[in-house]
């Protein structure tokens, strides 16, 4: 095939390079958003927001199929009688919300990425007697579902997420167990056994129903949680480690839920790396976390695994998908929550780190409104780019086109924006020399297929913004500093 194509005339093979995947050293940068309000919410102004998402750049919308509420009998012990778990057509599913939300995503341009939700009705749970939601999901009933959603879905979706924030006890339960084996008592990780056993059962799945399916994504992990033999929620790096069977050490555990250990498989690897009030770049002191900040340590956990086959990945390495990030604001959160300048800003800074590292294909704003408040008091996430009521934030302006100048050393080092709506765009960069008087052209560069650009030899102790027309109307970024 390689052959074959370097005989193709020039422009052909430009062409074919213009459109194939990102392959795992590219800088090419995906623009996601989510929120559930939306789609597949109740929002009454769905169809304008998602056409606002389009028209802003946005290429994937993250939608996510709940396996509780679509299946029948959520809080019944016992399986509807006659009631096929793969069978997408028994009109005892409702597919409806989740129909209306596709559709609306396709129609204004957008891909979907739809993620199998882990949350299971009550009869699909391995201990039925235990009313909790998210308690010990069956594997095999799993992957039915996720089969009957590849049905369904096939035509219209080729990015699967399987599971959310499995590593939190909101979505998945135990976390973890301490049991008798024998004289042994032994204290498992027990969330994580469970996860990878309902990868092991939907990624097959859907990949036998859906042949078109480019790709299935593990992980989708929270940054958050704790180590200890009775953790609540599990950290993220001892939650993959505990996937592949691997201590802490990295010494395999042969005992337990780990006695017939196979390893899961994916196409790549979803993440939620919120940092939470801190800066993008801040690391976590405890080694156990893993943030935006701390991609590095992420990988290194990841890439080990994988190299001794203990998760399996294409070409041994996974590229990394950012399937939900951003941060709340104060106001509404007092406790949590950052200036609206800050979000602002740290957003921006967010978006380049994602760019500027090579295995991350993907970024995803997570919320374009707060959640509701409930009477008085501030709950759910409040990483909008508007508010509840619709007051927009300073990042809603800035999204479209963001900015930022990389510093080492305390000198600017490098200029980087991009034109979100995409393709190639002519930009002309201004400067104010000094801080003070009148922006003036200071150079035009153009932009990459994916709207990115750089400049580099910037102006201490100067200001910069750019410009471009989109579609007859003018547009400006908001101001970056060179210190």
């Amino acid at each position: 095939m390689i052959r074959r194509t370097v005989r193709l005339l020039p422009l052909v093979l430009v062409a074919l390079l213009a459109t194939a995947a990102p392959s795992q050293a590219d800088r090419t940068v995906d623009i996601g958003f989510e929120d559930p309000s939306i789609a597949p919410g109740p929002a009454g102004d769905a169809e304008g927001v998602m056409a606002r998402w389009s028209q802003m750049g946005v290429q994937w919308v993250r939608v996510q199929a709940f396996w509780n509420a679509l299946s029948p009998s959520p809080n019944s012990r016992a399986r509807p009688r006659g009631f096929n778990p793969a069978n997408h057509a028994d009109p005892r599913y409702d597919w409806s919300s989740l129909d209306t939300a596709i559709a609306r995503v396709r129609r204004n341009g957008m891909r979907v990425m739809l993620t199998i939700h882990q949350f299971n009705p009550r009869w699909a749970s391995t201990q039925p007697s235990r009313a909790r939601q998210g308690w010990k999901p069956s594997p095999r009933r799993y992957g039915q579902f996720a089969t009957a959603v590849a049905r369904r879905y096939g035509t219209v979706v080729s990015r699967y997420l399987l599971g959310n924030e499995p590593n939190q006890r909101v979505f998945l339960q135990p976390q973890t167990e301490c049991k008798r084996y024998g004289r042994r008592r032994i204290c498992e990780r027990t969330g994580a056994y469970m996860y990878r056993n309902l990868v092991r059962a939907a990624y097959p799945a859907i990949k036998r129903t859906d042949r078109n399916a480019d790709q299935v994504l593990l992980g989708e992990l929270a940054p958050i949680g704790a180590a200890g033999p009775r953790a609540g929620n599990l950290a993220p790096l001892p939650f993959i480690r505990a996937m592949g069977c691997l201590d802490d050490r990295y010494r395999r555990i042969t005992v337990g839920g780990c006695r017939r250990f196979r390893p899961a498989r994916a196409d790549a690897f979803g993440y939620h790396p919120y940092q939470v009030k801190e800066r993008p770049t801040q690391p976590q002191r405890n080694r156990n976390l893993a943030k935006l900040g701390d991609l590095r340590r992420l990988f290194g956990v990841i890439d080990r695994l994988t190299r001794t086959r203990r998760i399996i990945a294409p070409r041994r390495r996974f590229n990394l998908y950012i399937t939900e990030y951003g941060y709340e604001t104060n106001p509404p959160d007092r406790r949590n929550g950052v200036s609206w300048n800050r979000q602002n800003a740290y957003l921006q800074q967010s978006a380049y780190i994602a760019w500027k590292t090579p295995r991350v294909k993907l970024w995803t704003q997570y919320l374009w409104r707060d959640d509701a408040p409930r009477g008085s008091l501030t709950v759910g996430f409040q990483t909008g780019l508007n508010t509840f009521n619709g007051v927009p934030k300073p990042a809603l302006s800035t999204f479209p086109h963001p900015i930022f100048i990389d510093h080492r050393r305390g000198r600017a080092t490098r200029l980087w924006g991009q034109v979100r709506p995409g393709g190639r765009h002519q930009v002309t960069i201004l400067r104010q020399l000094g801080g003070r008087g009148a922006f003036t052209a200071w150079r035009t560069v153009r932009t990459d297929g994916r709207g990115y650009f750089t400049s580099r030899r910037l102006s201490r102790n100067s200001n910069y913004q750019f410009q471009y027309t989109h579609n007859g109307q003018t547009f400006t970024s908001a101001i970056a500093h060179a210190r």
